[in-house]
């Protein structure tokens, strides 16, 4: 049985003489074989599934330069409150319309009207302290 992804397998190289350390030739066979095949079902059938070409090209794509992953759905929870009195109102970044909650004073409304990716309208205006905050996904 394959030690990876669980381990790093620990595989011996012969001697520069041709002899093994370890293993017979067979065996050290085996084990290499059983540790490829446990690689390679883990990349996938074409090497790497998905539409890029290579691992490398996946992980540049999946990963920030200090190795946290890329988050792809962010959660923006904004106070749009300074830009009352009004009706339009627009948020930091774009937005997927269909997720966009608005609260006023606390309640949340039902009714609103999409501008454009990131600006919405209340209706009627909402006045000189009142609070407004807007919760959606960020998009990308």
């Amino acid at each position: 049985m394959a030690q990876y992804p669980e381990n790093i397998a620990i595989l011996y190289n012969p001697n520069p003489d041709g002899t093994l350390l370890h293993e017979d030739h067979a065996g050290l066979t085996t084990k290499q074989n059983l540790e490829i095949i446990a690689i390679q079902t883990n990349l996938g059938e074409g090497g790497c599934a998905g539409n890029k070409e290579n691992l490398k090209e996946r992980l540049e794509t999946s990963l920030n330069p200090d190795g946290t992953l890329k988050l792809e759905i962010v959660i923006i929870i904004e106070d749009l409150s300074s830009q009352i009195p009004g009706t339009d109102f627009i948020t930091t970044y774009d937005f997927q319309s269909t997720t966009v909650e608005v609260y006023v004073n606390g309640i949340k409304e039902k009714d609103k009207t999409i501008l454009t990716d990131k600006s919405f309208q209340l209706n009627p205006a909402l006045e000189s302290g009142d609070d407004l905050e807007v919760k959606y996904l960020r998009k990308y």
